[in-house]
């Protein structure tokens, strides 16, 4: 366990810094380092008892008003297995891999930071062709047997939220940006009070992704609300729809299943 502080100044990465590697790397030779992940794949979070198992190896560790420079190489910091990890007032440049990455752990706050590969105000040339990610986590999960959990005024960006067999979950007044979407995970196939409302999502519309998916079939489900929320090139989900049918005739069909979250058998 390691705690501290560093604070002021400029980390900048030299012409032979390998560029599969961090200027600066919390990490314990105990900790296994994810070898891939894809923002759109959830896989690595299905395994819940190997992620408990895991040890913290640091803690209340502070990085305030510092300069991370990649020079182009590599990213800038590298968190694993830590807790109460701070960064604030941060600038991380030129990286080619991630600002900054996080795996597993807890609590890492990361607030009034700057982030980007092209230091520009635009008419940047290399600035559409960029191959690094600003902020690379797991994904944002709330674990079976966690209640009374509320996602108040999120921005996700490109990363979507799983909750598995939810219990008094309440999502309202996010953004949720690149197809972000909202996951639910059913494991005994049971949700109960769960809202999801008074958001915003956005995707592209080539494939109108849905904005609340379902990972397997729920078996009970008992006062939930996916409703008031508001999309652009993405499918919309609620748990109450309307339609219109026109035409002449002595009956009319209306299918809800697009627009139903839970669709009647």
């Amino acid at each position: 366990m390691v705690c501290g502080q560093m604070k002021g100044g400029t980390l900048r990465a030299s012409n032979t810094f390998p560029g599969n590697r961090h200027i600066i790397e919390l990490w314990s030779p105990n900790s296994e380092l994810i070898k891939e992940i894809d923002s759109y794949n959830f896989n690595h979070l299905i395994n819940i008892n190997q992620q408990d198992n895991v040890g913290i190896y640091y803690e209340d560790i502070t990085f305030r008003d510092i300069l991370f420079d990649s020079s182009f190489r590599g990213g800038g910091i590298l968190i694993i297995d830590s807790a109460r990890i701070r960064i604030d007032n941060c600038f991380f440049l030129h990286f080619t891999t991630q600002g900054i990455l996080v795996e597993r752990g807890h609590e890492t706050f990361i607030s009034s930071s700057f982030l980007g590969q092209h230091s520009t105000v635009g008419k940047d040339k290399g600035e559409k062709d960029y191959s690094g990610t600003a902020i690379d986590i797991a994904g944002i999960l709330v674990k079976i047997g966690a209640s009374l959990t509320r996602l108040d005024n999120c921005y996700m960006d490109f990363t979507a939220i799983v909750i598995e067999d939810p219990s008094q979950v309440h999502v309202t007044n996010g953004l949720f940006f690149g197809d972000a979407n909202v996951v639910l995970k059913s494991i005994k196939g049971q949700i109960s009070g769960m809202n999801i409302v008074n958001n915003m999502f956005n995707g592209d519309p080539r494939f109108m992704n849905p904005v609340v998916k379902l990972d397997r079939d729920f078996t009970s489900i008992d006062q939930v609300v996916i409703n008031k929320n508001n999309v652009q090139g993405m499918s919309m989900k609620s748990t109450e729809g309307k339609l219109m049918v026109t035409g002449n005739g002595t009956k009319w069909v209306a299918d809800f299943s697009l627009v139903l979250v839970f669709p009647p058998d």
